[in-house]
């Protein structure tokens, strides 16, 4: 299932320095777009819209975890929305008449 995550830039930046180059992290956190977020009255901010599958999420995930706990938070939220999603989805199909 394909979702998309937004996580602060600074977040993003301080992932981003702690991925090799030739991995599948760092492929994933490139192929993100950055976007201006400005609530009513707030000052804009910039968010990173990253769009991979939940497998890739994971990965991300687990990778915060040993190099930049920073980011954990944003990422388990949107594994945790991504599940949420998909349980709704199964859930809701119609039962099949026996």
């Amino acid at each position: 299932m394909v979702v998309s995550l937004g996580i602060p830039l600074e977040i993003y930046h301080g992932l981003l320095g702690r991925c090799v180059l030739s991995s599948r992290v760092f492929a994933i956190l490139k192929n993100s777009l950055i976007m201006t977020d400005k609530p009513k009255g707030e000052k804009a901010t910039n968010i990173i819209h990253i769009t991979c599958d939940t497998k890739d999420a994971r990965l991300l995930s687990k990778h915060a975890q040993q190099f930049y706990r920073a980011a954990i938070p944003y990422l388990e939220k949107f594994i945790a929305t991504a599940q949420r999603k998909t349980t709704r989805r199964i859930s809701r199909r119609p039962r099949s008449k026996a």
